[in-house]
């Protein structure tokens, strides 16, 4: 594989771009673009360039216990916060801040009644 970052007009509003690309046969490669707001912090930056050397083929076994997510869109009823709808979702890892990601929900930034919002689900 390989990473490189994209060549933009550098100022302190222009976001942060890296290209990767991961060959897995001599047929297949996969290519990621990762945009990246331009204060980003160094250490985000680099969890997100790292981030492409976790890809691994899966051992058969993980392949037959493998269970895929979905994004199902819900509608927010009275009472639900990002909170408690993060805890329902089957990530490990701060489930909060994918959930934040996924709806482009702002750190500051609540849910409504009323409101769609995607979550992942099995």
């Amino acid at each position: 594989g390989a990473l490189a970052e994209a060549i933009v007009p550098k100022s302190d509003e222009a976001p942060v771009i890296y290209l990767a690309v991961i060959q897995v046969s001599s047929r297949t490669l996969f290519t990621f673009s990762f945009v990246l707001p331009p204060n980003i912090s160094p250490t985000e930056s680099d969890a997100v360039c790292q981030s492409p050397l976790s890809f691994r083929r899966l051992f058969p076994q993980e392949v037959n216990n493998w269970e895929p997510m979905k994004i199902s869109v819900i509608k927010v009823e009275t009472g639900l916060t990002l909170d408690s709808l993060a805890e329902k979702m089957p990530i490990l890892n701060e489930p909060e801040k994918w959930l934040r990601a996924l709806n482009n929900i702002a750190p500051d930034e609540e849910i409504l009644p009323g409101q769609l919002i995607k979550i992942v689900v099995h």
